[in-house]
């Protein structure tokens, strides 16, 4: 569900810091900027007239590069079919990225 939270970097900083070194983050989300990216401009409309919810529209190196970034280490990525989202298993670094 973390293409649906305002923040997803701050989202998955706020989960490496909950977790102790070498805790296992796994993740099913949906990196819509792969498979529709025209959500890109077609969401914001949507939620303006309420037909839709906050969707953020990003891409697999995207959100693979957020994680990285929120001080995880990725273990092993996978799809189960092609369009579906990656699921991802990514261990906590021993040190947590700063908030704020």
């Amino acid at each position: 569900i973390l293409h649906l939270v305002a923040d997803v970097p701050a989202a998955l900083a706020k989960l490496r810091t909950a977790l102790k070194p070498g805790g296992v983050l796994t993740s099913s989300t949906a990196c819509i900027g792969d498979t529709a990216a025209w959500l890109g401009w077609g969401a914001p409309l949507g939620r303006a007239i309420g037909v839709l919810p906050r969707i953020n529209v990003f891409t697999e190196a995207t959100f693979r590069q957020w994680i990285i970034e929120a001080g995880f280490e990725i273990e092993s990525v996978w799809t189960s079919k092609p369009g579906a989202g990656p699921y991802f298993v990514a261990r906590a670094t021993d040190s947590a990225p700063r908030l704020g």
